[in-house]
């Protein structure tokens, strides 16, 4: 657990950077029975992720508030908080992954995120 942390960490901010746009990168990482819902709701398949055009995403790393917790020995639900702009909006939203360890190592599952209320008091 002590590495896998770190490890998957370093993997999901990978899809906030340029590797997010590297084809082959993404390929790797992501699990073939990969989904993403969308903070709009919308839910992405493997095949659309892959095809998403390159987009200047302004975004704060380290995310907040990492929390990994092992379900199984081979599967891992990672949650935290994102900070980004884009488009000149900024967005905040409750992130959930879920990676399965292969044969050919961590693969993200599931994605999710979930907009922050405006008034976080709401």
């Amino acid at each position: 657990m002590l590495a896998t942390g770190p490890y998957l960490t370093h993997l999901e901010e990978g899809l906030w950077l340029k590797t997010r746009f590297d084809h082959e990168w993404m390929d790797r990482i992501l699990h073939p029975d990969f989904t993403e819902v969308g903070m709009s709701g919308r839910t992405y398949s493997r095949a659309e992720t892959l095809e998403a055009p390159l987009t200047d995403l302004d975004v704060t790393l380290p995310h907040e508030g990492y929390t990994l917790e092992l379900i199984d020995e081979d599967v891992a639900l990672l949650h935290y908080i994102s900070h980004d702009i884009l488009d000149d909006v900024e967005r905040c939203a409750h992130r959930t992954s879920i990676w399965v360890n292969t044969n050919e190592g961590w693969r993200l599952r599931f994605h999710q995120g979930t907009p922050l209320p405006e008034d976080p008091s709401a």
